[in-house]
C-alpha cells in the first residue's frame, strides 16, 4: 500500500496484483479441504460444484477484506467490522435461521449474502433427487430448508461471480479514494 500512496502503482494494478497473489495461493488449500471434507462427510454430488462454490466463496472473503481495510479509518476498526460483517452474513445463510423463519422485515437480505448462494448451491448439489433424508410426510431436507425455492445451482455460482467482481470494484474504487486523499 505504501507504493500505491508513493504513486508508484496505480490502485487498480496493485489491488490485481495482490488479488491474483490471494487467489493463486487459495486454490491448493482450497482444494485439499474440500478433498477432505467430500470423502469424510460423504458428500453427494459433483465435487466441483462444492470445490467451486469453496473457491469462491473464499475468493469474495478476500475482496471483501480487501474493501473494508480500505474503507476503515484504522487496522483497528477493519478488525472489528469484517467479523461483525461476516458474521451477520452468516446468520442469514439459511442453515442457523432457516428462511422461512426469518422475520418479514428482513426476508430480503439473504438475496444480498453471498453466503446463501454457496449455501443453496451446495445443498441442491447434495440433495437434489435424494429422498434418503426425507422425513415421514415426504419432505426433503431442500424443503425443510425452503432451498426448493431458492435458485438454481448454475444461477448461484452465477450471482457468486458477480459478488466477486462487485466486492473487487468496491475495493478498488475504495483503494482508489485513499489513494488520492493521502496524495492530495
Amino acid at each position: 500500500l505504501r507504493e500505491v500512496a508513493d504513486g508508484c502503482y496505480h490502485p487498480y494494478t496493485y489491488l490485481v496484483a495482490k488479488m491474483i497473489e490471494e487467489f493463486v495461493a487459495l486454490l491448493p488449500f482450497s482444494l485439499l479441504f474440500v478433498g477432505a471434507i467430500y470423502g469424510a462427510i460423504s458428500l453427494q454430488g459433483s465435487f466441483a460444484v462444492v470445490w467451486l462454490v469453496n473457491y469462491l466463496t473464499n475468493c469474495i472473503g478476500v475482496a471483501a477484506a480487501y474493501w473494508v481495510a480500505a474503507v476503515s479509518p484504522n487496522i483497528e476498526a477493519a478488525n472489528a467490522i469484517l467479523p461483525t460483517f461476516i458474521t451477520f452474513n452468516i446468520l442469514f445463510t439459511g442453515f442457523l435461521i432457516i428462511f422461512s423463519d426469518i422475520p418479514a422485515a428482513w426476508r430480503w437480505y439473504p438475496y444480498l449474502n453471498f453466503f446463501y448462494y454457496g449455501f443453496v448451491a451446495v445443498m441442491r448439489n447434495n440433495f437434489d433427487n435424494d429422498h434418503a433424508f426425507a422425513e415421514p410426510d415426504t419432505r426433503s431436507v431442500l424443503y425443510y430448508y425452503d432451498i426448493n425455492r431458492g435458485p438454481s445451482i448454475a444461477a448461484c455460482l452465477l450471482v457468486l461471480v458477480a459478488f466477486l467482481v462487485g466486492f473487487s470494484l468496491l475495493a478498488a474504487d475504495a483503494l482508489t479514494k485513499l489513494a488520492k486523499k493521502r496524495l492530495g
